[in-house]
């Protein structure tokens, strides 16, 4: 099974790809629906059959992505961020950068049995946009 360690950012995101052989690949796409598809296609350019995606649930970031990975048939794993960053620390990773967490999420992905993250209903993705929208209407009555 091939595992892709995801670490994302606002505009794009880094990804791993460990093989079951080892081997490490690494890119950067753009954080939109065409960079979601394109890295569909590096992953199957790579011939990865069935894919673990690991990804931090960092903002709302990762939600869409998350989704579609799920739309692709792959088991997608979203981790608190402070369990990577211990897993990094206990590795004695200390570099900051979008591949080497990218790297560290896939190897963290590998070494630990995950809980896959099942995607919301229709219904919660409607409630949490609601509550998200009253909050930001307190927000602004407040000032």
């Amino acid at each position: 099974m091939h595992i892709l360690g995801i670490d994302l950012a606002k505009k794009t995101f880094d990804v791993t790809l460990l093989t079951p052989a080892g081997v490490r690949h690494h890119h950067t796409f753009p954080n939109t629906p065409a960079g979601f598809r394109d890295l569909w296609r590096w992953v199957r350019a790579h011939d990865a059959r069935s894919v673990r995606a690991c990804m931090e649930a960092t903002n709302v970031y990762w939600e869409a992505l998350a989704q579609y990975l799920v739309e692709q048939d792959a088991t997608v794993h979203v981790v608190n961020p402070p369990r990577i960053k211990g897993y990094a620390q206990s590795q004695m990773l200390r570099n900051k950068t979008g591949k080497q967490d990218s790297a560290t999420i896939a190897a963290f992905c590998a070494a630990h049995n995950l809980t896959a993250w099942v995607p919301p209903t229709a219904a919660q993705r409607k409630l949490r946009a609601l509550v998200r929208h009253r909050d930001d209407l307190i927000a602004s009555r407040i000032q």
